[in-house]
């Protein structure tokens, strides 16, 4: 079995339980793939770097907080545009070709607001002003 340095513990330590035990399979599974592709040097230590050297799935590293949606209710085509709120962190607006202007929350799925606003105007509204009001 490999050997994890502090820094590479510390860093799996942070993460959930279940989560923990995933990253640390993908990692130990990619430190001896490449330790048996590479017969020159053996890797002895795992660190921090070659937690992220072997690419893991992203929300193994920054799981999302709880509560937060990671999918939500889609425009019929493409997404124009998409503006965040500066006073309201879980609040954000999309527009899409479809001519619709969604109002989010991050903690749902389905939109707070929706509006057609027709597809020649969609980009007026989903600049970040139209947030601020």
């Amino acid at each position: 079995r490999t050997r994890w340095a502090r820094s590479a513990l510390e860093l799996v330590a942070q993460l959930p339980a279940p989560l923990q035990a995933k990253l640390v399979k993908h990692v130990d599974q990619a430190a001896s793939s490449s330790s048996s592709s590479s017969s020159t040097r053996t890797r002895q230590t795992i660190t921090a770097d070659d937690v992220f050297a072997s690419k893991p799935k992203l929300h193994f590293v920054f799981p999302p907080p709880s509560g937060t949606v990671l999918e939500f209710e889609r425009h019929v085509g493409a997404v124009t545009a998409v503006a965040c709120s500066p006073y309201h962190r879980h609040l954000f607006a999309s527009v899409g070709l479809d001519g619709r202007l969604q109002l989010f929350s991050a903690l749902h799925t389905k939109p707070l607001l929706r509006t057609v606003v027709g597809p020649t105007s969609a980009r007026t509204y989903a600049q970040p002003a139209a947030l601020h009001a």
